[in-house]
């Protein structure tokens, strides 16, 4: 199984440990738990802010406010932004768990209580 396999570059790209989180937790209220969730998880390797931001672009998803495209533009960018951590290894590492995320988010996303929300594949930018 991919998930075995994969260990985020820290402090964590927003795409890589959406795809944890997702595989982790049945449901992004599961997720978002304050004692049992994605931040307390040793299941999710990441810095805590960035595991935060990356559940807080998942509820924007969810509830439609962002599309697919706009969430990986934006965990790209969150994903380059420091200096001092392994940014291009941290991207590529996220470039190739993309379609597989994009898989399981319409698997996990259309499990939540929101009406009519899909993922549509086109959306994704390869």
């Amino acid at each position: 199984m991919l998930r075995d396999t994969i260990n985020a570059i820290y402090p964590g790209h927003p795409v890589t440990l959406a795809y944890l989180i997702a595989h982790e937790f049945s449901t992004l209220a599961e997720a978002a738990e304050r004692e049992t969730g994605a931040l307390t998880s040793l299941a999710i390797p990441g810095s805590g802010g960035r595991v935060g931001s990356t559940l807080c672009l998942l509820d924007y998803l969810q509830k439609g406010l962002i599309s697919l495209s706009q969430f990986f533009a934006m965990a790209d960018q969150e994903g380059t932004s420091e200096k001092d951590f392994d940014c291009e290894g941290a991207q590529r590492q996220a470039d190739g768990l993309k379609p597989w995320l994009v898989f399981h988010l319409q698997a996990w996303l259309t499990c939540l209580p929101t009406e009519g929300h899909q993922i549509p594949l086109a959306d994704v930018q390869r």
